[in-house]
């Protein structure tokens, strides 16, 4: 029998994609080693390093074979060295580490690291392609880098026939009304603003009847990295502002905003909406939940093709549609034009009829707990191709920005700086 032993966050996340991440992560270990025994170990934030040690103590005395850690917080840096002073010689065990999209933010963190990380048989698990080309270009030599996408639990997000029609007649919504449907977190920096003044072009100019739903919690954290604030309130303030003056008055109403809403209405949004929709060129866009967890409702999707969204392209094929990126060091973003003719193209495709059912088979194979279980399995059956050689660079100029300068690693006055843009051309 396996052992194997699985590390989280005490404490429950406040990211929902998270929360979700780390559930569905766990199920996809079950799976992945039926009849094993799986442990879950726990830290918390402020954790002494003395504490930690005590767990990494624990953890060998369970004897796992693997030991996954799981959760975007806290850092696993001090348990990764008790693992490191516990063993001594002894045969360590494998260990996996999911990386999320705030790995460039813990570069203080993990630089110190690099010593033990080079002794243990570690491998850094990414959850699109182009967050992998991103820690591989952290890493020195051929790192143990793999690509394995976050799992979205196909219990609670599927495809049901009929669903669609259903939702749309509860909601007072015509079958063939265009819907599109963006989910998440309101903010600057996943273009939210920019997504209305897009839709308000494309309801002048090819669909006066379109509908567009915004659900989510509006925060105000500005643009971190640029040290760019935001007054509480602010966000929700500009948005409400701008659907005011870009939306005429007789069409306002096809702007909804839901807030927050429960599982089962955003289940039944997925199932109803035309398109899932994000112009989103977040810096730790490194995966993207809500459209994962879109498709495997059966909705097709409409991205920029930027970072972790650029993998469902790949997944979907023509039931995804992408908009390019521009880079500069003023912005980061998608052309508000080439956003516009995108829709009107997604719409045309559309009318052929959207293939609900086979996006979903498509989602399933690709994303769920079952597929990813099998990864999973796969990867801890292969014996490791490669160990960690240290840090690049690169990433020893990343740790240096974020020394000297905190609160905007990556601005100067209010523009990018030139170590961001090569940093995250990979994303583009």
């Amino acid at each position: 029998m396996k052992k194997i032993g699985l590390v989280l966050k005490k404490e429950q996340s406040s990211w929902v994609s998270c929360r979700s991440i780390t559930r569905g992560l766990i199920r996809s270990y079950e799976l992945a080693f039926p009849g094993s025994e799986i442990r879950l170990f726990h830290i918390f934030e402020g954790q002494s390093q003395f504490e930690s040690f005590e767990l990494s103590k624990e953890i060998k005395s369970f004897g796992p074979e693997l030991v996954a850690f799981i959760d975007h917080a806290p850092h696993p840096g001090d348990v990764l060295r008790g693992l490191h002073h516990h063993y001594g010689s002894e045969a360590l065990p494998r260990i996996f580490v999911h990386v999320f999209g705030d790995f460039t933010l813990h570069a203080l963190k993990w630089l110190p690291l690099e010593d033990v990380l080079k002794d243990l048989s570690i491998q850094f698990i990414c959850a699109s392609e182009k967050q992998e080309l991103l820690i591989r270009s952290f890493c020195a030599g051929v790192p143990p880098v793999n690509y394995i996408p976050f799992p979205v639990d196909e219990r609670s997000f599927s495809y049901k026939v009929g669903e669609s029609k259903r939702v749309r007649t509860e909601l007072g919504y015509k079958e063939g009304q265009e819907i599109f449907f963006y989910s998440g977190r309101l903010s600057l920096q996943k273009n939210v603003l920019l997504l209305i003044s897009v839709f308000a072009s494309y309801l002048r100019n090819f669909n006066s009847e379109a509908i567009l739903w915004l659900a989510g919690p509006t925060d105000d954290l500005g643009v971190p990295y640029l040290g760019k604030p935001s007054q509480e309130g602010l966000f929700a303030n500009d948005m409400m502002k701008l659907i005011g003056e870009a939306i005429p008055a007789q069409q306002r109403e096809q702007v909804v905003y839901l807030g927050e809403i429960e599982h089962a209405q955003l289940v039944d949004l997925y199932r109803a909406c035309s398109y899932y929709v994000s112009l989103s060129t977040h810096n730790d866009e490194d995966y993207g939940m809500a459209p994962a967890e879109a498709m495997l409702c059966g909705a097709p999707l409409l991205l920029t093709d930027w970072g972790g969204f650029s993998s469902f392209k790949k997944i979907l094929g023509e039931n995804c549609f992408t908009v390019p990126v521009k880079m500069t060091s003023r912005r980061v973003a998608p052309e508000a034009l080439s956003c516009v003719k995108t829709l009107a193209k997604a719409s045309d495709w559309a009318q052929k009829g959207i293939q609900s059912e086979q996006i979903a088979a498509l989602a399933r194979a690709s994303v769920s707990c079952e597929a990813v279980s099998a990864k999973l399995a796969s990867l801890f059956n292969e014996a490791p191709a490669s160990r960690f050689e240290g840090f690049s660079s690169l990433f020893q100029r990343v740790q240096q920005a974020f020394e000297a300068s905190p609160k905007r690693p990556f601005g100067r006055l209010y523009e990018y700086t030139s170590l961001y843009q090569e940093v995250y051309r990979v994303y583009v």
